[in-house]
């Protein structure tokens, strides 16, 4: 489980680091037109970090892509060596050691993170706990600052007890708006995030940069719907300005200066300029948020020799990971010798480890160094080897499709391809489906 949570905020990580140069780009010609437009844009970025995602040809990471291809032709199949196939177990009691290290590093951090907000939270909460309510879910509180909505399931709006009834009327309309378009469930969600990325400073610049467009849109829609001058909303601004921290959506928060400059400029976008900006947003979700794909052909892709003898092909059989919800623990090469990839079931609900495609079992055995152990020899002159297995189900000269072949121990199967002169095929996670 901690390889699962390392491994998944470390790529996730990568792939912020490769959007965010886009969103933020993407922000500056957006944000001029409306802040409603740089807000949804900033999804983007949250919804990256969810673990899930889908493939396509465009994608950024596919056009990142610059390895080169050559057409070349893929040698036929020789008798593998099992001496060979054990050299990649590698280290694994040095490699958990220093894993359990940064877990702790993070679990740490995520904590220290998770309590500066849940302390800003509570201290608001207690300097609330004697106020007095108004009207449906408006309270008014002594010695407040500022107006604020806090909650998810039953939101309430506080109010200084000496707010005069002309700012009321404004303050409360831009409280309900945030209420009415989710945006403090959108504060909580993206405040978990930034605990759980508390290492990645991209993570902290989109969210501070996502709160101050938040408030911006919020002031445009005010503007929209009361026709309120724009002069008596920048002073009802200033008269709150003050920098608050937490999960609440403060009225005065944000960059005072931007926000009142923003309402000075602020013109309603027409219809045909919404439309145009929403299929903008639209196609940067699909272009930002997929996964490149890899063509199917018989392909040398690159011949790297060096006293690792590793190779990168493409293939026309259809690999199939060895797992059901499979992640990826240790990738190749990630220390000396680890010639293959460690997978793991990411939710742990199977233990069965599959074929990755049809073939025809040449190896089944038991080794001290790498457990019971399986090599399945496919039609397009591949080896795929799968180390680690907890048992076997099948033995030397079974044909196998895509079939359970044994079961994984508790913490992951190991997988390799070789060719016939023994060339480890190092872009394994580009075959799999």
């Amino acid at each position: 489980m901690i390889t699962v949570i390392l491994h998944y905020l470390m790529k996730t990580s990568i792939i912020v680091s490769v959007i965010f140069p886009f969103v933020l780009l993407l922000r500056i010609p957006l944000g001029k037109l409306s802040k409603r437009y740089s807000y949804l844009l900033w999804t983007l970025i949250w919804i990256r970090l969810i673990p899930f995602t889908f493939s396509w040809k465009w994608s950024v990471f596919s056009l990142l892509d610059t390895g080169s291809v050559y057409e070349g032709d893929i040698p036929l199949i020789g008798e593998l060596p099992v001496t060979e196939w054990a050299a990649v177990s590698g280290p694994i009691s040095q490699r958990n050691d220093a894993a359990v290290i940064l877990f702790c590093v993070w679990l740490i951090g995520m904590i220290a993170a998770g309590s500066y907000f849940l302390i800003n939270d509570i201290r608001l909460k207690r300097k609330c706990l004697f106020s007095t309510r108004m009207s449906g879910n408006i309270y008014e509180c002594e010695n407040l600052e500022m107006p604020f909505a806090a909650g998810i399931l039953s939101p309430r709006i506080y109010l200084p007890a000496d707010i005069d009834p002309g700012t009321r009327s404004i303050v409360l309309l831009h409280e309900k708006t945030h209420i009415r378009r989710g945006d403090l469930l959108v504060k909580l969600i993206t405040t978990i995030m930034l605990c759980l990325f508390w290492f990645h400073p991209l993570i902290w610049i989109s969210y501070l940069l996502m709160i101050r467009d938040m408030e911006s849109s919020c002031d445009e829609i005010v503007l929209d719907e009361t026709g309120t001058e724009r002069s008596k909303y920048a002073e009802t601004l200033l008269q709150f300005s003050v920098s608050r921290s937490g999960i609440a959506t403060f009225f005065g928060t944000g960059n005072m200066k931007e926000r009142v400059r923003s309402i000075m400029n602020y013109r309603k976008p027409k219809t045909a300029v919404t439309i145009a900006v929403l299929l903008v947003i639209t196609l940067a979700s699909i272009f930002l948020l997929s996964d490149r794909i890899y063509s199917r052909k018989l392909t040398l892709v690159d011949n790297q020799l060096n006293e690792h003898s590793t190779i990168a092909l493409r293939s026309t059989v259809d690999y199939h990971w060895p797992v059901k919800d499979p992640v990826v623990v240790c990738s190749f090469g990630e220390y000396e010798g680890h010639n293959g990839i460690d997978v793991q079931d990411r939710y742990h609900f199977d233990n069965n480890v599959y074929a990755c495609a049809p073939g025809k079992v040449v190896r089944a055995g038991t080794d001290e160094n790498i457990g019971h152990y399986l090599v399945i020899e496919h039609e397009d002159g591949l080896f795929s080897a799968y180390f680690n297995l907890d048992s076997i189900s099948v033995k030397k000269g079974d044909t196998v499709s895509y079939d359970s072949v044994g079961t994984m121990k508790p913490n992951h199967v190991h997988l390799s391809f070789l060719t016939a002169d023994n060339y480890y095929v190092r872009n394994i996670e580009d075959l799999l489906d």
